[in-house]
Order: structure tokens, then sequence, then C-alpha cells
């Protein structure tokens, strides 16, 4: 599981973690769905198939637990605690349902996990994060060399 240092990524520094930067890249994604599946991935691994059964419902009020559905049984499904600084962007998804008025026993992802979640792969390709087709895996692309937007430590 990734958790920041101090519970929110610094602002720059050198003395980051994956995790801090991950939660950096995640706070810039536009849509709070994207960035919910995107932080529910990283937290938890889910693949592309369990993202895609996770319901409001599955998620905690305060947004401390979500809740991983196993495709084929329920006896397999298992509850993660939520990192600090995951709760904010989780926390956005449930208030996005509700101004959609969606079911809370619907589906949250089903738009962005459709197609093997073509939708889902763009946006984490945008921040260079990279979801493993493997279920239970999370990875942070590094960023490019040509990128050049921070300076490198001596």
């Amino acid at each position: 599981m990734l958790v920041p240092t101090n519970g929110a990524p610094p602002a720059q520094g050198y003395d980051r973690t994956p995790a801090d930067v991950l939660a950096a890249r995640l706070n810039t994604v536009a849509h709070p769905l994207h960035a919910t599946a995107l932080t529910i991935h990283a937290v938890t691994g889910a693949d592309i198939s369990r993202l895609a059964l996770i319901r409001g419902i599955d998620i905690s009020e305060t947004a401390t637990a979500v809740k991983v559905h196993d495709s084929t049984a329920h006896r397999r499904c298992r509850l993660y605690a939520l990192p600090t600084w995951a709760r904010c962007l989780v926390r956005a998804a449930g208030i996005h349902g509700q101004l959609k008025d969606r079911a809370p026993d619907s589906p949250l992802f089903p738009l962005i996990t459709a197609q093997d979640g073509e939708q889902l792969r763009l946006t984490a390709t945008g921040i260079r994060y990279s979801l493993k087709p493997t279920p239970w895996k999370a990875t942070l692309a590094a960023p490019s060399p040509t990128a050049g937007t921070q300076p490198q430590p001596p």
C-alpha cells in the first residue's frame, strides 16, 4: 500500500516518496470518478473488472474504507482502509454520485471501466501512472527525461 510520509504530498522537494508523487499526480485529475478509480487502484491493486463492481455503498461515509468485490464469490470480498491522502479524492466520487442522483447501490465507474477501462487507462497515462493488467499490482511510471520541469538532486 502506498502511504505519503505526512498525510499530504509536499509541494516540492527531494524527499518525496512514491506515494507522495502519486498523491500529487492524482490530485491533478479533473474528473472525480477517474481520480477515485485510480486512487482505489493504487491503494488496493484492484484490476478493471473489480473496479467495475465498486458501488457507492462500498465506500464508507467518511471515505476511510472501500470494499472491493471478488467477481466470483462474496466470501473473497475485501475491505481496505483508505489512507488520509486518498480520502478527499474518494469523497469526491460520492458527492459526484449525489449530484448526478445516482442510486448508492449502482456501480460508480460504469463508463470509465467499459471497454477494458480504455477511458481510465487514458487518464492514467496522462498522469504517468500504469494500470497493470495483472490484478493487485500498482506501479508509478518515472517522469519523462525530456519533461525537464523539476531539477534533479545533486
